[in-house]
């Protein structure tokens, strides 16, 4: 993800340089150089987005926000295959307010490309390039999930699981007193431990002898001490301070809190957030929705075409594609 940032970063500023500063108009030229980065861009940057979004429709049969992208691009594209079919054969579609509200990554792409076929013929349009909206918006995409990666990372960081967990404990035999070391992993229920001051307590259990004080910041995040005595719950990960603490487990080192804070720590890894949860859950209807709303666009500009402004069936069909697709790509 840090690669792609910087990639698309890279590529992105000299597009915006020849689109905005002011320099010697080369227009052709600037064209030419905007669309090849551009095109790296869109390809090798935003391409993973269409492939994550075709797999959990397929493989996981979920509708993602991601997947609204990909329609859009793919008509969009496929809109455009169509519209320069009609330019090399001296026919050109009228695109109408398309180009007014592509505001997405893909279509200001796409736009791009006829705008710079116009420009090199000659003929350049009055709204000119939207190579510099497609791959900003696309860098700016891509810095906004390297940043909530970055951060995601930090936070798991934080936190040590393996150092909170300690390796042995020291088993108490509860007819003989005798005391032996063992492997903690080795513990099972109802066994009986100790933790000796300045040591870390092995598992979950319950004093049953003995009074100390208890540093529990590392699983609660409060830093003052706990008094514990006969009855009092301890944890797996917490320091023993002051006395020594007669231990009865009652939580096996691999089920013990440590332990679960390990795997929602791992969940947390690789888990959504709840907002994009909820992005989700609401795309499952949104994505429907929006195709119907696209449809019905369609439909009544075609009606609007021949009965309000008197345009022929292949006309109207046009000019309503092009507002059908603009709302597409608004959504």
């Amino acid at each position: 993800m840090l690669f792609n940032a910087i990639v698309s970063t890279v590529l992105t500023i000299p597009v915006l340089v020849m689109a905005w500063a002011p320099i010697p108009k080369h227009e052709v030229i600037y064209g030419a150089v905007s669309l090849v980065l551009a095109t790296i861009v869109q390809v090798y940057v935003a391409g993973p987005w269409y492939i994550s979004a075709f797999n959990a429709l397929f493989f996981s049969r979920l509708i993602e926000m991601d997947l609204l992208v990909v329609l859009s691009t793919t008509t969009a594209f496929i809109y455009s295959i169509i519209a320069y079919a009609f330019l090399v054969s001296e026919k050109p579609l009228s695109t109408g307010s398309f180009f007014l509200v592509v505001l997405s990554t893909t279509a200001a792409y796409i736009y791009s490309i006829i705008a710079y076929a116009f420009l090199v013929s000659e003929k350049p349009l009055s709204t000119g390039s939207f190579f510099q909206t497609s791959t900003l918006l696309v860098t700016l995409i891509m810095v906004g999930r390297l940043v909530s990666g970055f951060a995601r990372q930090r936070a798991v960081e934080s936190i040590s699981i393996e150092s909170l967990q300690s390796s042995t404990a020291i088993l108490t035999d509860p007819k003989t007193h005798e005391e032996q070391e063992i492997d903690a992993r080795l513990l099972q229920y109802q066994d009986i431990f100790k933790a000796l001051p300045d040591t870390s307590i092995a598992t979950d259990g319950t004093v049953i002898a003995g009074t100390s004080e208890v540093d529990e910041s590392t699983i609660t995040g409060e830093a003052t001490l706990v008094a514990k005595s006969r009855g009092s719950p301890v944890v797996a990960g917490s320091i023993n301070h002051s006395g020594t603490l007669t231990i009865r487990l009652t939580r096996l080192p691999g089920e013990n809190t440590i332990k679960a804070i390990g795997l929602m720590v791992d969940e947390a890894k690789s888990s959504k957030t709840k907002i994009q949860e909820i992005a989700d859950r609401v795309a499952t209807y949104f994505i429907p929705a929006i195709l119907i709303v696209t449809v019905l666009v369609f439909v009544i500009w075609v009606a609007v075409g021949k009965v309000i402004r008197g345009y022929d069936a292949t006309t109207a069909c046009i000019n309503a594609m092009t507002y059908a697709i603009s709302a597409l790509i608004v959504s």
